[in-house]
């Protein structure tokens, strides 16, 4: 580049780097200045190669780094190097981000010996975010026709849970912190419908400082796209929450076409599960059982990929009593077995303090 210039009718200075150092970044980087670059100006001129557009694509990317700060500030310092061209810097940054999201957040597995794996001193305690109900990393699932209220069920079980008080059983419980999604209704309808779950919970609970949070987002995301994803992240990240309700199901992704339904859901899953695992916390979420001819005879499964029928550790559906005369009272049944025995409800109603009321609660096994 210097000889390009020189023919050109340019007069060049050349200054490179004093040894130890491997460019000017690392150089200023250091506390040194511009003084401390080395005058190369009566040395012969040297002929530099442009890279070829094989040698840019196999450069040596920058190293993977651990927490988001720290890849900001090597990104920062990736897109100042001058003397890289654009699309060079360009592929280094997007290399550093391929290597963060797919190696530093993705579950790797563990590889143990079994003998030294069953030896190892294990606390038998539970990591409860909800006493008795939800452990820290289980993930639930909530079926139900339209209209039967499981999505009021969800910001009761929020609400509730992050002012200290269980949602169920009503007991005073250390306060956690949540976080829900709504793709589906608009502000206006969750302020109406959500205001009295607050003020009962913050009367009844242990705190008055609720830290529940709530992401509105009525036209849903499609977390096949990397975008969407980056939305629900950056939210996440910001409130940390020990508990994610999130739904429904079918507002959480668009599909692509030309891929099978079981395909698009099993990439949904492992997003949901590399949320769970990287942010450790819970999920709850919602989904529509399959029609029917009426809400008390529709299939207590989810509706679509068998997918969701595996994915929960626990399964909830709920189910109108067509017994039941005069009142709003829910069976709740379990459209897969159950993975630990836990305090679920088996049959709710309409509250007049909550939305829901707990008639009847057993503990359920494998």
């Amino acid at each position: 580049m210097t000889q390009v210039l020189r023919d050109a009718g340019c007069t060049v200075t050349p200054f490179a780097p004093p040894p130890g150092f491997k460019d000017i970044t690392e150089l200023l980087d250091s506390g040194k200045t511009i003084d401390d670059l080395v005058d190369f100006s009566r040395a012969e001129p040297i002929a530099e190669e442009a890279p070829s557009k094989e040698q840019e694509q196999v450069a040596e990317p920058e190293p993977v780094v651990d927490a988001m700060g720290d890849l900001s500030h090597q990104i920062s310092k990736v897109l100042a190097r001058t003397e890289l061209d654009e699309s060079t810097r360009l592929l280094r940054v997007s290399q550093m981000l391929s290597q963060f999201n797919h190696e530093d957040k993705f579950d790797k597995g563990r590889l143990v010996n079994w003998r030294e794996f069953l030896n190892e001193p294990v606390s038998e305690e539970y990591d409860w975010v909800i006493p008795n109900l939800i452990e820290r990393g289980e993930r639930i699932m909530v079926v139900a026709a339209e209209g039967v209220g499981k999505t009021m069920l969800a910001r009761q079980v929020a609400i509730c849970a992050a002012a200290g008080l269980h949602p169920f059983t009503m007991e005073r419980i250390r306060p956690i912190r949540t976080l829900t999604i709504d793709l589906e209704n608009p502000a206006k309808i969750i302020r109406r419908t959500s205001v009295s779950i607050m003020g009962a919970a913050i009367n009844y609970g242990h705190t008055k400082d609720v830290n529940a949070f709530l992401l509105i987002k009525p036209s849903g995301v499609d977390l096949m796209t990397q975008n969407d994803r980056s939305i629900i992240e950056e939210h996440v990240e910001a409130v940390k929450p020990d508990l994610i309700l999130i739904g429904p199901v079918y507002k959480s992704f668009v599909d692509p076409g030309g891929r099978t339904s079981e395909a698009v859901a099993v990439e949904v899953a492992k997003y949901f599960d590399m949320l769970r695992d990287y942010y450790n916390c819970a999920l709850w979420r919602e989904h529509h059982a399959p029609l029917g001819s009426s809400m008390s005879t529709r299939e207590l499964r989810p509706f679509g990929s068998a997918v969701w029928s595996r994915w929960p550790e626990f399964g909830l559906a709920l189910q109108p009593d067509p017994t039941a005369v005069g009142e709003y009272i829910y069976d709740v049944r379990h459209f897969r077995g159950a993975r630990d025995e836990r305090m679920f409800p088996t049959k709710m109603r309409r509250g007049k303090v909550f939305p829901f009321e707990v008639i009847e609660y057993h503990k359920i096994g494998k």
